[in-house]
């Protein structure tokens, strides 16, 4: 088992704690973050950026702002915005909407799953050893 696992499991070990101690299912999601949505990161050049993870990486600028003026590159909003579980994996894969795809800048670096049938099972065991009594 990679120990990855162990050390990083995206909240899920607490999101499936939570899930069990209040009696409720988990909520499924089509995004991983708002990279994706709606968030942004102004930088104090006047560029926007979807992440931090690209922030000063022209071909990741959302658009760039100047007093009261934005100007948005629509191409690569579409691009940030779209990329809502485009993953061929990602589509067949019975976890997708747990993962969402996962972190749509990890992936750019590469693109590799976040094999997220071993995240749960690790963060299951997690959570039900941390489990109220």
């Amino acid at each position: 088992m990679d120990l990855g696992y162990i050390c990083q499991d995206y909240g899920l070990s607490n999101k499936i704690s939570s899930a069990i101690n209040n009696g409720k299912p988990l909520l499924f999601r089509s995004t991983y973050c708002n990279s994706q949505t709606k968030g942004f990161v102004l930088d104090p050049l006047g560029y926007i950026y979807p992440c931090w993870e690209v922030v000063n990486r022209k071909e990741h600028r959302l658009g760039c702002y100047k007093g009261d003026e934005i100007i948005w590159n629509n191409e690569i909003m579409d691009m940030w915005r779209k990329c809502i579980l485009l993953e061929k994996d990602c589509i067949k894969c019975k976890y997708a909407l747990l993962c969402s795809g996962g972190c749509p800048a990890a992936r750019l670096k590469s693109n590799r799953c976040l094999r997220m049938e071993d995240l749960i099972r690790t963060s299951v065991n997690k959570a039900f050893k941390t489990q109220k009594k």
